[in-house]
Order: C-alpha cells, then structure tokens, then sequence
C-alpha cells in the first residue's frame, strides 16, 4: 500500500509568503474603511468595509485608526456621526504572522463529536495581516448551520479583503 500526503506551508490568509509581512503588537495604521480589492466565494458585496468585517453597521466612517494595547487585543478608533468612537477585539497572535479574532464561535452537537440528533454552528473567524506594500489584509470566514435528525441546511464562505494604508502628514 502507498500513501502520498501532498503538504505545503501557508500564511493562512491566502496571499503568498513574498508578498506577506507578519503582523505583531508594535503594528499602528491608518486604514481607508472601503477595500481594494475582494475575492473569495459567497462574498455578497463587493465593496466590504472594515467595520462590516467587525459588525459595526450604520457607522459612515471614512477610515479606520488600528494599533493593539498592552493586552494584545486590537483596537478599532473610527469618526462616524456619533463622534470618536473606539472599540476593543480580544483575539491571539498566531505562529504564521497573523492575528486571528473570532467575532462569534457557537457550537452545540447532541450528541458530542457525531450529531445525528442535533446540531448548529455559527462561527465568524478574522484573520488580519499585511502585504509588504503595507495594504491591510482581512480575511473572512463564516458558517452558520444545523441539522435535526437527517434534515441539514446552512451556508459558509470565505473571502479576503485588502485595505489601502492612509498616510497622514503633518
């Protein structure tokens, strides 16, 4: 018997490891709120902004301020109608130079590991890294399903979006 296991090493985010810089906790930038560019399956808007990434919706900011604080979650200061706003993700640093938040993780299963009786998922993963042209990198991956007995329905999907860096100048 022969076995052939095909492996290679990843960024995790889809983008090619020259093209790849690794974030950490000293990054700090200034991020235009509308992508440059979008791809991926079951992405339903074209244009995605940061803060749709995040679920903040019915904001009309034009750019977003991102560093991470001294506990290493990241930190979101945008000006929308409302005035400054700031709000706070909790995620980790992972090994291949991203960092990784998870905006919702729910899982049940009856019973545990094989639900045949039931089931439901929803989860929506962030991945944020950066290209060596200094352009924010999102990416996306979501799924929301469920099963009773034999009868399953749901959707998931995964799509990357990069973000032109503003520079201020003083």
């Amino acid at each position: 018997m022969i076995i052939v296991v095909f492996s290679s090493c990843g960024t995790g985010l889809k983008i090619s490891k020259s093209d790849f810089s690794p974030i950490d906790n000293s990054f700090k930038g200034t991020y235009e709120n509308k992508s440059l560019l979008t791809k991926g399956r079951n992405n339903y808007n074209s244009k995605t902004t940061i803060l749709d990434f995040f679920e903040i919706y019915k904001s009309n900011a034009d750019s977003i301020q991102m560093h991470f604080d001294a506990n290493n979650n990241l930190v979101l200061t945008f000006r929308d109608s409302l005035g400054v706003r700031t709000e706070t993700f909790n995620g980790q640093f992972k090994k291949k130079g991203y960092y990784e938040i998870y905006i919702r993780k729910y899982r049940k299963e009856i019973p545990p590991f094989f639900p045949i009786i039931y089931g439901t998922r929803d989860i929506k993963r962030l991945r944020i890294g950066l290209t060596k042209q200094m352009e924010l990198v999102i990416d996306n991956k979501w799924a929301r399903d469920g099963n009773i007995f034999i009868l399953a329905g749901g959707g998931s999907g995964r799509y990357r979006s990069h973000f032109r860096q503003i520079t201020i100048r003083q």
